[in-house]
């Protein structure tokens, strides 16, 4: 990208101290159906990459004694 960004002579496109970056870190070449994201950064901070049906997996799938439905 920061090819791009000289030929428009953009201050971006680069990953430096100070400057404020959106980066995704891939388990492997992003377009192959079976990569996905291992970790992403917004404005500089971590994010999660935790999403609502992870979480919901996680609750219906795990053992307990009570019925699915009901674990938290």
């Amino acid at each position: 990208t920061s090819n791009i960004a000289d030929v428009f002579s953009i201050d971006a496109g680069r990953m430096e101290v100070g400057k404020a970056a959106d980066v995704v870190i891939w388990s492997s070449d992003p377009f192959e159906l079976n990569s996905h994201v291992t970790q992403m950064f917004i404005n500089g901070e971590k994010v999660t990459t935790e999403a609502r049906q992870d979480k919901l997996r996680e609750r219906y799938m795990s053992d307990s004694e009570m019925p699915r439905a009901y674990n938290k």
